[in-house]
């Protein structure tokens, strides 16, 4: 957060129309190819799948070395292109972009809430009937949050939190 807010105080909202148009042509290179290639790259001889795949080379870092980068190439050498402004504005369209992953849509997240009438009360998480597209992700028992495995006893007012997915490729 501090890199963010010291790179908002170093820019120049005069210069950055000057920069918008190559800064949007270097964000789309390395979001739509370069990023891509080299995840494929290091990721294809694990066998990860290509659904992996595109998650990590949607995430991951968003700009802060890329910052960090920037303000020290600025700070040694004196510079006719203006690169920090290009790197903010890289950076911006990135965070922007990472806002809507649409390779994961589909995904839900279910709460539910047991009480002591409910069938799965004082069972084993690995006795409760799942679909193939569901995997509880989390269980919260009073204020504590317990890590789901299939020896979890479940008891009166837990709350199971579940990941639902339209497909099961992810």
């Amino acid at each position: 957060m501090l890199i963010f807010f010291l790179l908002g105080l170093l820019s120049f909202p005069s210069r950055i129309p000057h920069v918008i148009v190559p800064a949007l042509l270097i964000a789309v290179w390395l979001t739509f190819i370069a990023r891509p290639v080299a995840v494929s790259t290091v990721l294809t001889p694990f066998k990860s799948k290509l659904s992996q795949q595109l998650l990590v080379s949607w995430s991951g870092l968003r700009g802060a070395a890329s910052i960090v980068f920037a303000i020290m190439a600025t700070m040694a050498v004196k510079t006719e292109n203006d690169i920090f402004h290009i790197v903010f504005m890289i950076v911006l369209f990135s965070i922007l972009s990472a806002t809507t992953p649409d390779f994961v849509e589909g995904v839900t997240l279910v709460e539910i809430h047991l009480d002591s009438e409910s069938k799965y009360t004082d069972k084993l998480l690995s006795e409760i009937p799942k679909k193939r597209n569901e995997l509880v992700i989390m269980i919260q028992r009073n204020d504590q949050i317990i890590i789901p495995n299939g020896n979890v006893r479940l008891e009166a007012g837990d709350l199971l939190v579940i990941n639902r997915t339209a497909n099961s490729g992810l």
